[in-house]
């Protein structure tokens, strides 16, 4: 067994939830929270598996801020792979092509070519001042107001440098202790005109209802539970396309099946909000819902030279039970036959698709034995 582990161990005290200038695996790796002790564990067992002269190069990948999204795909996905009882072989040389994919799959002689990608699309890009803005953040984050916690619709900043919020907490902690809460049913959203709190002055504009949230089960709450910049949905179907077309373009056609793996992890998520993304729409109607992506999205890509295309929700948080979406194409040169990956699966037959129950679905994968 190899002695490089992607977490080391250590004794580990925090419990604060991640900053959002923060690196993902920095947080992982400081974090004492049982949740994330069970994370490190299921990502060291993950990383165990690779072959040995490819973890001190992951584990370098995985530790810089910029690229934890792809890697953490790349490792669930060898891992599942695998538990999928396919030989996986990491960016393999390839007669027909000069570009290296991510996986050659092997399994009963017949093999499988895999290309995946991570799609993160915020609005971060395009709001000005926005380590400013994640600073502000991370204050409004440490107020403690009590069984209420922030739907925040609107925070502009008028200024180039941090500004003092002291009085915006101030007026944010009076106008909470006014809100009579008796009333007010668990995980409800306090939302009338009377009840936002509203505040501006000459650094910045702030706007937020309020989520009521009396049964947390968090250790550490986190005052806000949903910013209007943490998810767009608008650019789903756009990003989708853009990365098939782009690996299509870049591979072209290959001489075997051939599938895309594209992920939608979210900005600095954690444990605290992970159910937020999965709330009804009418609870976050305000950009800030994770949905689900539609199936009629994929009527203008269904290409012969792609054999299927795995969407997937997964993050460090979810890895216990991810969302998916395998849609295979039974119009594909090279079909993906139903007894070599198995998985639930949508297979897109005269403009519809069709759904196909696998014996297991990907939860159910991860947890099996393995089978010798």
């Amino acid at each position: 067994m190899s002695s490089i582990k992607l977490f080391q161990e250590w004794e580990r005290q925090s419990k604060d939830h991640i900053r959002l200038n923060e690196s993902e695996f920095s947080y992982l790796d400081r974090s004492d929270r049982p949740k994330i002790a069970e994370i490190r564990s299921t990502l060291n067992i993950w990383f165990s598996f690779l072959p040995e002269q490819s973890k001190k190069e992951l584990k370098s990948r995985f530790m810089a801020k910029d690229n934890f999204d792809g890697v953490f795909y790349e490792l669930f996905l060898s891992y599942l792979f695998r538990k999928l009882c396919f030989d996986v072989e990491i960016e393999p040389e390839l007669e027909s092509n000069q570009n290296k994919p991510d996986f050659l799959l092997t399994k009963n002689k017949e093999k499988i070519i895999i290309e995946a990608t991570t799609n993160k699309y915020t609005l971060t890009s395009k709001i000005p001042n926005i380590k400013i803005r994640q600073q502000v953040i991370d204050e409004l984050n440490k107020l403690n107001l009590g069984d209420l916690r922030l739907l925040i619709y609107d925070l502009k900043l008028f200024v180039d440098q941090t500004p003092s919020i002291k009085n915006l907490k101030e007026q944010l902690i009076k106008h909470c202790m006014q809100i009579e809460l008796t009333k007010r049913s668990n995980h409800s959203v306090i939302d009338s005109e009377n009840e936002r709190f509203t505040y501006q002055d000459e650094f910045l504009y702030f706007c937020t209802a309020f989520y009521v949230d009396i049964k947390n089960e968090t250790q550490v709450k986190r005052t806000i539970y949903c910013d209007s910049y943490d998810i767009v949905i608008d650019e789903t179907i756009k990003e989708i396309n853009k990365s098939i077309k782009y690996k299509k373009t870049k591979y072209g056609n290959f001489d075997k099946p051939y599938i895309i793996c594209i992920n939608f992890p979210h900005e600095n998520l954690d444990q605290d909000e992970i159910l937020s993304l999965l709330r009804p729409l009418e609870m976050h109607r305000h950009g800030i819902y994770c949905k689900r992506p539609g199936l009629s999205m994929l009527e203008n890509i269904i290409d012969p030279s792609i054999s299927a295309i795995l969407i997937s929700f997964v993050t460090p948080y979810n890895i216990a039970d991810p969302q998916f979406w395998f849609i295979k194409n039974p119009q594909a040169c090279f079909p993906i036959g139903p007894q070599l990956f198995m998985l639930d699966s949508y297979e897109y037959d005269n403009d519809n698709f069709v759904f196909k129950v696998a014996p297991k679905s990907i939860s159910e994968v991860l947890r099996s034995p393995w089978v010798t």
